[in-house]
């Protein structure tokens, strides 16, 4: 991954089906779990007040764990919407490293950011697996794609480990620099 602190990657997909529910999702070494109001303190030192995050989620550095809560709470509110995101836990402790979530509509992103000490463990790379067949079995996603920024190598490599193909290269505004940058779109179909 080099020296980039956190993956962070975005995608799109369209759905057919959805549920107001956050399940919990299991893998091998991973839960990924609703929020709750008190992992505002992993969060915060884990990934969300970490800037080289922020450049790729082009979310805010957050400045406090009073931030984090509201970012909670927001994420909370609109659950009912359509809106998953999972805190990425580890199956022994159950403290926050990461966070990965999306809204069901046709044209919504998926985040995913794990913190820096836990990047170089596969652990990106496993929750977005679990995501991406959670969506295809449990909510009949019929296609994924997606894209990172060119210059987060390590997102790509998630991308690729998790089974999508690299399709073709673009550019996007990134919001955090307020400039048009290069990015690597891939898909992932239902199978």
């Amino acid at each position: 991954m080099g020296h980039y602190a956190l993956m962070c990657i975005k995608f799109i997909f369209s759905v057919v089906d959805m549920e107001n529910t956050i399940p919990s999702i299991t893998s091998n070494r991973l839960k990924l779990r609703e929020f709750e109001k008190a992992d505002s303190h992993y969060m915060f030192i884990n990934w969300a007040s970490d800037a080289e995050c922020s450049k790729y989620t082009e979310m805010t550095v957050a400045d406090s764990e009073n931030y984090c809560e509201a970012v909670i709470d927001l994420w909370k509110s609109y659950y009912d919407k359509g809106l998953f995101m999972w805190a990425i836990c580890l199956k022994e402790s159950n403290e926050p490293i990461g966070m990965i979530g999306f809204g069901l509509s046709e044209n919504s992103e998926i985040c995913l950011a794990v913190g820096k000490k836990y990047n170089n463990h596969g652990y990106a790379t496993e929750a977005l697996s679990a995501v991406l067949q959670f969506g295809i079995k449990n909510l009949r996603v019929k296609h994924f794609w997606g894209y990172h920024f060119t210059e987060n190598i390590g997102s790509g490599k998630v991308m690729q480990k998790a089974g999508m193909i690299h399709i073709r290269s673009d550019t996007k505004l990134n919001k955090f620099f307020n400039k048009e940058m290069p990015v690597e779109i891939y898909e992932y179909p239902a199978k």
